[in-house]
């Protein structure tokens, strides 16, 4: 199964992939910021990461770009926006794999491990 690291600053997104994947056989990791999330990622490698674009702190854009000039070629990203939702089409091309709108549901997160071949 595939280890999971999910980036967002509010809970309830967090409970969602908590209910929607760690059933499924998953591991999974949550940072509520940027900070916390580039500090996981120095420590464990991950197969796929779902990262917020806006968070406090530490911005899930700034998060995108350390990684790309970091990790190579690294996981696999999938950018998150609800109210920054105009920031998705230039994070594309920040090289994240996929974006996904909120509000999010289980069948959109699935879907986009799906796409991924992670399910």
């Amino acid at each position: 199964m595939a280890r999971i690291l999910v980036m967002d600053d509010d809970e309830n997104i967090l409970l969602l992939f908590r209910e929607t994947l760690a059933h499924l056989g998953h591991t999974l990791s949550y940072a509520q910021n940027g900070i916390e999330g580039s500090e996981i990622i120095r420590h464990e490698d991950f197969d796929v990461i779902f990262v917020d674009v806006l968070m406090p702190d530490k911005d899930g854009v700034e998060v995108i770009l350390e990684m790309r000039e970091s990790v190579h070629p690294g996981p696999p990203i999938v950018a998150m926006s609800g109210t920054g939702a105009e920031f998705l089409p230039i994070v594309k091309d920040l090289g994240v794999t996929s974006t996904l709108l909120k509000p999010l549901t289980r069948e959109r997160i699935l879907a986009a491990l799906l796409d991924l071949s992670l399910t």
